[in-house]
Formats: structure tokens, sequence, C-alpha cells
């Protein structure tokens, strides 16, 4: 519903809202993790190593792509293209 309103009103491009939903979810992901792993970090006596390790490579991951997701170059539509190329 988001989508088509923002379409409507707006002329906003279904391409940029996904885009940007995903850069939210990504974001609100890298910051919960960050959170586990603060909470792990001051309960450390009764939490689990596998819970802060699962924390902090989500923490890491997703810190990774919001840094180096612009270096990822388009891809071509089609693989005629490609190869034309």
């Amino acid at each position: 519903m988001k989508a088509i309103y923002l379409k409507k009103f707006h002329g906003f491009k279904y391409s940029s809202f996904i885009a940007s939903m995903g850069i939210t979810n990504i974001t609100k992901l890298m910051i919960t993790s960050l959170f586990a792993i603060i909470l792990l970090w001051f309960f450390k006596d009764g939490a689990s190593m596998l819970l802060f390790v699962v924390a902090g490579t989500i923490f890491i991951g997703t810190l990774t792509f919001l840094l180096f997701a612009h270096m990822i170059k388009n891809t071509p539509k089609n693989q005629s293209q490609a190869l034309q190329t």
C-alpha cells in the first residue's frame, strides 16, 4: 500500500521504494544486533557464547554490506548485452 501511495502521489519509483525499504531493514537488523551484542556482553555470565557469535556475525555482515554495497556493479538486464561488451 505504501508503494502505491508513493507512486501515485509523489511519483516515487517502485524500485526506489524497494531499495529504500531494504536498506531500512538492513539498518534495523544491524542496530538490533549491536544492542544484542551489548546486552550479551553485560550479562555474559548467563549468556551463551553461540548467541554472541551469531549476533556478531550478523552485525559484521550488515555493516560490511552497508559500507561496500555501492561497489557492487550493475549487471546487464539480459545475457546478450553481457556478451556484446
